[in-house]
C-alpha cells in the first residue's frame, strides 16, 4: 500500500505523518526516505530524521537531517526546538549540521 502512495507526494506525506503520530516510527522513516529519494523534498528528509530519532536511532536521524539541510532545509528555530530531534541534538555532529544552516 505504501508503494502506491509514493507516486503522489502529498498523499505520501500524509501517510508518513499518520504513521509517525501512530508511533510507527520504522514505517514512517522508511516512507519518508522513499519520498525523499523520489521527490527530493527537504521536508521528507527532515521527517525521516525525526522518525529515526524517535525510534532511538539518533545517528541515522543525524544523517537524514544532513540530507534535509543539503536539500534546502533552513528553519533554525525548528531545528533547535523540535522535541522529535532531542536525541539528534545530543550528538556531537549536530553542531556541524546546525552551522551549515546558519551559514547558508
Amino acid at each position: 500500500a505504501l508503494d502506491s502512495l509514493e507516486g503522489d507526494r502529498q498523499a505520501g506525506a500524509s501517510a508518513d505523518a499518520a504513521l509517525f503520530y501512530a508511533e510507527r516510527f520504522d514505517a514512517a522513516a522508511a516512507l519518508g526516505a522513499s519520498l525523499f529519494e523520489r521527490f527530493g523534498e527537504a521536508e521528507d528528509a527532515y521527517n525521516a530524521a525525526c522518525s529515526h530519532s524517535r525510534a532511538g536511532r539518533a545517528d541515522q536521524g543525524l544523517s537524514w537531517l544532513e540530507r534535509a539541510v543539503e536539500a534546502g532545509f533552513r528553519d533554525l528555530d525548528q531545528l533547535d526546538s523540535d522535541d522529535d530531534l532531542a536525541a539528534v541534538r545530543a550528538l556531537a555532529g549536530y553542531a556541524m549540521v546546525r552551522d551549515r544552516v546558519t551559514s547558508s
